[in-house]
């Protein structure tokens, strides 16, 4: 236990580094995913996933979707506005897992031969969700801008009582 210990205090300040990876990661496979929808076509896009899902205005939404993709996955790049990209991301995952490969597609969680199932979607949603909740980072230029506020973290001790409030008390 005081290996592990130990090992977890010299881990804790690098926390920014790994939200650095973790942001690159997933932005830049928010990206690849955008580059394949215009390698295999919009066309084929939009005729094999997103027709068959019944949402409106698939024509607008095979431009959108890819364009989004790159635009946000950059934003998480770079760690501007990284809050909002990931948020938008990780609601297109949901769309992405739920109505496309297991309602349209019927895939599974897992595909047939071990993938190509919701899990890659559901992992990204977990990671966007992560990077919601977390925050860029110090490594990022919302950090750099002062655009998000660091976390501070929450203190298991209870608070002193202020002085004025003893005081009241002990009036009464």
């Amino acid at each position: 236990m005081t290996a592990y210990r130990s090992m977890a205090r010299s881990l804790t300040g690098l926390s920014d580094w790994p939200l650095l990876a973790l942001r690159c990661m997933i932005g830049w496979l928010m990206i690849l995913h955008a580059l394949y929808k215009f390698t295999i076509g919009l066309g084929v896009f939009q005729k094999v996933l997103l027709d068959p899902t019944g949402l409106p205005l698939t024509g607008e939404l095979r431009w959108f979707v890819p364009w989004m993709e790159i635009v946000f996955g950059t934003l998480l790049i770079l760690g501007l506005f990284t809050r909002v990209a990931a948020a938008v991301l990780g609601v297109e995952m949901v769309f992405t897992a739920f109505l496309v490969k297991l309602s349209v597609l019927h895939t599974g969680v897992i595909g047939a031969h071990g993938s190509g199932g919701a899990e890659i979607d559901l992992l990204a949603l977990a990671t966007l969700l992560l990077v919601v909740f977390t925050g860029p980072g110090k490594i990022s230029l919302d950090a750099l801008a002062r655009l998000d506020a660091p976390v501070k973290p929450i203190d298991a001790r209870p608070a002193a009582p202020a002085e004025s409030q003893t005081r009241t008390v002990n009036a009464l």
